[in-house]
């Protein structure tokens, strides 16, 4: 069994020191004696804002927003993506009406030969079509094209088309893959009367899988580290297991920031540049942010402590939303 979800490169594939986390999960599951079950399906998830060739913004729910030759990032959604699941990786893709030559592509390593299904996530307007194209390239195989958006996948008087004039929806269509290298090309080839916006594709050949909004296809590797959260027993000998010694070449060690390990990028605003300009002794000395209606009672609560939740946290940063230099116009701050 092997799942390769998230962004596989030629270059990943063919590196001689590259392992296949999920493989690498398995194996150590089934060491530990868990059962591993559905190991047959194969599944590859896309998300769209990943693939090569995407640049620029393009809202359709904006006017005028137009792409020339391209696919253009889109999100995170200004209203109606909310209340359908969200878009799968906080981004989505989108081409505007005119746009009939926009690609963009992806590469990816087909585990296994036989029939696939490609479900894709977009944006189904309300009754108008919003036609484009994936086209599957494959070494020495004639190219093949699906296409899709040119029916209603979501029924025309869905709540959510009538309330925002469309909803994101899945369509699916079968194609026969080999084993091997595969090119991914998303493109608009033609005039449309509306923006077309793709959120996620997703390859399986799990014919159970039925997506709701952004759920992904089963992951069994995922299915058996849950049963560890009921098994002490398991977790003990897994323990053990890593206690055992694993000599991991230094090139594999992450890399951090001066050497401090993982650190958080937390959002922090006005309140805080409020408190440094402050010459209270019980002002709040850590780089914090709260909704204005908890405001105050967060400033009475934590004056001057230094056991602020989460903020005082020595990996918390600062993290100033699209202040840019100006930042350093503050003298307090500074």
């Amino acid at each position: 069994m092997t799942k390769h979800i998230g962004h596989a490169t030629d270059l990943h594939l063919k590196s001689a020191t590259w392992i296949n986390p999920g493989v690498a999960c398995v194996a150590f599951l089934m060491l530990l004696g868990i059962p591993i079950e559905g190991r047959g399906q194969e599944s590859i998830w896309i998300e769209a804002e990943h693939l090569r060739g995407v640049r620029g913004h393009c809202f359709p729910d904006v006017n005028g927003q137009k792409t020339a030759g391209n696919w253009a990032f889109s999100g995170p959604g200004i209203a109606g993506e909310w209340t359908q699941g969200g878009e799968s990786g906080w981004l989505s893709i989108a081409c505007g009406p005119e746009d009939d030559k926009a690609e963009a592509d992806y590469a990816c390593e087909i585990p296994v030969s036989g029939t696939w299904r490609l479900w894709v996530r977009y944006r189904d307007w309300r009754q108008r079509p919003e036609r484009f194209v994936v086209r599957v390239e494959q070494p020495n195989m004639a190219a093949r094209s699906l296409v899709y958006g040119e029916r209603p996948v979501i029924d025309e008087d869905d709540e959510l088309k009538l309330l925002w004039d469309w909803a994101f929806g899945w369509d699916v269509q079968e194609i026969e893959l080999v084993k091997g290298p595969a090119r991914i090309v998303l493109i608009s080839d033609q005039i449309q009367d509306r923006h077309r916006q793709i959120d996620c594709l997703c390859l399986t050949t799990d014919r159970g899988y039925r997506p709701y909004h952004r759920e992904k296809p089963r992951q069994p590797a995922w299915e058996a580290l849950e049963q560890l959260r009921g098994s002490p027993e398991l977790l003990g000998a897994s323990k053990i297991v890593l206690k055992a010694g694993i000599n991991v070449s230094e090139s594999w060690n992450l890399k951090s920031f001066r050497n401090r390990g993982f650190l958080y990028l937390w959002n922090v605003g006005k309140p805080w540049l409020d408190e440094l300009a402050s010459q209270e002794p019980t002002r709040i000395r850590f780089p914090f942010h709260v909704d204005e209606p908890l405001l105050e009672e967060f400033r009475r609560t934590y004056a001057g402590r230094s056991d602020l939740p989460i903020f005082s946290d020595p990996r918390i940063v600062p993290v100033f939303h699209a202040s840019g230099p100006h930042i350093l116009d503050n003298s307090h701050f500074v």
